[in-house]
């Protein structure tokens, strides 16, 4: 194993709160039920267009392109306010000193996200950010095979690390191994279900990769 993929929303950045407070004002808005914590990690899915399509928004009257952009606005100013989970930059200090490359790649807008990271001094630990061109939260496994082509990484020597069930399943698509964290925005027996390992914290993540590095031996 020598490279680690990094998911950023819910994984490395904590904005669960966040996100869940700005999606209610946008309901409130149109009059739609409030969202509760628990509900939403037990039924939060990707794409975030059909999550917000079960929650009763017409995209004929708002497009998804437009509650995107109204999210965003929202979103853009809470950066500032918003934290790293705890252990997070520990973390990738062991993972550094046991050698492994690591990247994040991530749904959210590229110049955001790589705003996010140097405003939490992580830049450093990162061979590259990895983000989309817009704010619509598009796929990310088509970057993730663009950038294992140009590296010439073989995928068994890759493990990505999310908290949710898309992040599995893209680790399936470009055939790496997948770590996930319950600690963002899907319950852990949701994750635990795909078949991933799975880490309480990210602070247990160096030793689960040791375990995983010792099974390939």
């Amino acid at each position: 194993m020598k490279v680690v993929i990094w998911d950023w929303n819910g994984t490395l950045l904590d904005d669960v709160d966040v996100s869940i407070d700005i999606g209610n004002k946008i309901l409130a808005k149109r009059g739609l039920p409030r969202l509760e914590k628990e509900w939403y990690k037990q039924h939060f899915v990707f794409p975030t267009e059909a999550f917000y399509g079960s929650l009763g928004f017409d995209f004929e009257k708002d497009s998804f392109k437009k509650l995107s952009r109204e999210f965003a606005v929202r979103y853009l100013p809470s950066t500032l306010r918003l934290h790293l989970h705890e252990g997070t930059q520990g973390t990738l200090e062991k993972l550094r000193q046991m050698g492994l490359r690591q990247l994040i790649l991530s749904a959210s807008e590229k110049h955001l996200l790589r705003f996010q990271v140097r405003h939490f001094k992580i830049r450093d630990y990162f061979e590259e950010i990895l983000g989309v061109d817009d704010n619509l939260g598009a796929g990310k496994e088509e970057i993730a095979r663009r950038w294992l082509a140009a590296a010439d990484v073989p995928p068994d020597e890759v493990v990505f690390i999310g908290d949710s069930t898309h992040d599995k399943e893209i680790a399936d698509i470009i055939g790496c191994r997948c770590i996930l964290i319950p600690q963002g925005h899907m319950a852990k027996e949701r994750l635990a279900a795909t078949g991933a390992q799975v880490c309480d914290c990210i602070g247990e993540v160096p030793e689960m990769l040791r375990r995983m590095e010792g099974q390939d031996r």
